[in-house]
């Protein structure tokens, strides 16, 4: 004979107002993450395009003896604020310098920066900056200063 049924009413709500703010707090670790991966995919496939588009600048004949390359580094800029406006990411043109070094023998545009990262919701802690570190061997670069 089975025992009497017992009654469970309410038993489901009261579960689920034990396991809601677990679940919650899931849901939102997961958006803040997922906003903190899409933001740093955006800014470094920005910075990557721009450093690409700045390597293959030509320098001119004065700037082959100092070993700078004023186009390489103010197209590189100006492609990375492009993207950043193209993509609607608020980043300041001042936290991006592109530079030219020797990298194993080798003139590179180089961008060494650290975005800063605001989280969508901030109900976890997430990494307040992007460290970027791109380079690009520069093409038509043929002497640059170390």
């Amino acid at each position: 004979m089975l025992p009497p049924q017992r009654r469970r009413r309410g038993a489901n709500a009261i579960e689920f107002g034990l396991i809601a703010p677990i679940l919650m707090a899931f849901l939102l670790g997961i958006a803040d993450y997922g906003w903190y991966f899409f933001q740093e995919a955006m800014v470094s496939n920005a910075l990557r395009d721009a450093v690409r588009l700045g390597s293959l600048q030509t320098q001119t004949e004065d700037e082959l003896e100092s070993g700078d390359c004023d186009a390489c580094v103010t197209t590189a800029l100006s492609a990375a604020q492009d993207e950043f406006d193209r993509f609607g990411l608020g980043v300041v043109s001042a936290a991006v310098v592109p530079e030219i070094q020797v990298i194993a023998g080798t003139c590179a545009v180089v961008v060494d920066a650290e975005i800063p990262f605001t989280p969508l919701i901030g109900f976890v802690p997430v990494p307040e900056v992007f460290p970027i570190h791109i380079a690009a061997l520069a093409s038509n670069v043929t002497s640059c200063g170390a």
